[in-house]
C-alpha cells in the first residue's frame, strides 16, 4: 500500500533541531563512556586478577616470607 508520510512536526526550528542533536550527542557520549568505562573496568580487572594470581604463586613459594 502507497501511503505518504505526513511528519507531525513540518517545520522543526533550528532552535529546537540544535537542542534535541545535542542531547542525541549527550546521551552517545555517556553511552560511550560508559561503554568504555566498562571495557577499562573489565581490562583493570583481569589485570588486577592476574596480579593476584601471582602474588598468590608467589605466596605458595615463598610460605617462609609472609606470616598470617
Amino acid at each position: 500500500h502507497t501511503h505518504t508520510h505526513h511528519l507531525i512536526h513540518p517545520i522543526t526550528s533550528d532552535e529546537t533541531f540544535r537542542q534535541n542533536f545535542k542531547k542525541l550527542l549527550f546521551h552517545l557520549k555517556i553511552n560511550a563512556i560508559k561503554t568504555s568505562t566498562r571495557v577499562l573496568l573489565c581490562v583493570l580487572w583481569s589485570e588486577v586478577r592476574g596480579a593476584w594470581s601471582c602474588v598468590d604463586a608467589l605466596k605458595g613459594k615463598h610460605k617462609h616470607l609472609y606470616s598470617y
